[in-house]
Protein backbone atom coordinates (compact mmCIF):
# COMPACT_ATOMS: atom_id res chain seq x y z
CA UNK A 1 0.00 0.00 0.00
CA UNK A 2 1.52 3.58 -0.85
CA UNK A 3 1.49 6.16 2.30
CA UNK A 4 -0.60 8.12 0.59
CA UNK A 5 -3.61 5.76 0.70
CA UNK A 6 -2.32 4.41 3.73
CA UNK A 7 -2.49 8.06 5.17
CA UNK A 8 -5.80 9.22 3.79
CA UNK A 9 -7.67 6.03 4.99
CA UNK A 10 -6.22 6.47 8.64
CA UNK A 11 -7.56 10.32 8.54
CA UNK A 12 -4.05 11.01 9.21
CA UNK A 13 -2.84 14.89 7.67
CA UNK A 14 0.58 15.43 6.47
CA UNK A 15 1.67 17.71 9.14
CA UNK A 16 0.84 14.60 11.41
CA UNK A 17 2.02 12.21 9.86
CA UNK A 18 5.51 14.20 8.82
CA UNK A 19 5.99 14.63 12.52
CA UNK A 20 5.72 10.52 13.31
CA UNK A 21 7.77 9.51 11.78
CA UNK A 22 10.59 12.53 12.12
CA UNK A 23 10.40 14.87 9.55
CA UNK A 24 11.05 18.16 10.64
CA UNK A 25 12.46 21.12 8.74
CA UNK A 26 10.99 24.35 7.46
CA UNK A 27 7.74 22.56 5.95
CA UNK A 28 7.61 18.70 7.17
CA UNK A 29 4.41 18.50 5.69
CA UNK A 30 5.54 19.54 2.48
CA UNK A 31 8.67 16.84 2.28
CA UNK A 32 6.34 14.11 2.86
CA UNK A 33 4.27 14.94 0.29
CA UNK A 34 7.33 14.72 -1.95
CA UNK A 35 8.16 11.53 -0.44
CA UNK A 36 5.11 10.28 -0.67
CA UNK A 37 4.67 11.28 -4.87
CA UNK A 38 8.29 9.84 -5.26
CA UNK A 39 9.75 13.24 -5.93
CA UNK A 40 12.05 12.85 -3.51
CA UNK A 41 13.68 9.75 -2.12
CA UNK A 42 13.00 9.92 1.70
CA UNK A 43 16.15 8.39 4.17
CA UNK A 44 16.02 5.38 5.18
CA UNK A 45 15.43 5.96 8.61
CA UNK A 46 12.35 7.73 8.11
CA UNK A 47 11.40 5.19 5.79
CA UNK A 48 11.87 2.31 8.67
CA UNK A 49 9.75 4.70 10.61
CA UNK A 50 6.78 4.75 8.49
CA UNK A 51 6.81 0.69 8.22
CA UNK A 52 6.85 1.03 12.23
CA UNK A 53 4.46 3.87 12.46
CA UNK A 54 1.77 1.80 9.64
CA UNK A 55 1.93 -1.09 11.94
CA UNK A 56 3.94 -2.98 8.23
CA UNK A 57 0.86 -1.77 6.00
CA UNK A 58 3.29 0.70 3.88
CA UNK A 59 6.65 -0.80 3.25
CA UNK A 60 10.18 -0.42 2.05
CA UNK A 61 9.14 -1.87 -0.88
CA UNK A 62 6.08 0.52 -1.22
CA UNK A 63 8.03 3.72 -1.36
CA UNK A 64 10.31 2.55 -3.28
CA UNK A 65 7.69 1.75 -6.37
CA UNK A 66 6.33 5.66 -5.44
CA UNK A 67 9.81 7.04 -6.49
CA UNK A 68 10.43 4.33 -9.47
CA UNK A 69 7.09 5.28 -10.64
CA UNK A 70 7.92 8.82 -10.40
CA UNK A 71 11.51 8.37 -11.87
CA UNK A 72 9.31 6.57 -14.64
CA UNK A 73 7.07 8.94 -15.73
CA UNK A 74 9.17 12.35 -15.01
CA UNK A 75 12.70 11.58 -16.46
CA UNK A 76 11.54 10.02 -19.58
CA UNK A 77 9.76 12.89 -20.19
CA UNK A 78 12.76 15.13 -19.37
CA UNK A 79 14.61 12.94 -21.80
CA UNK A 80 12.43 12.99 -24.89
Amino acid sequence: MNLTAWRKSQGKSLAETAAAIGIVGANPARSLQRYESGERVMPAVQQAAVETFTNGAVTFNDMFAARLAWETTNLAEAQS
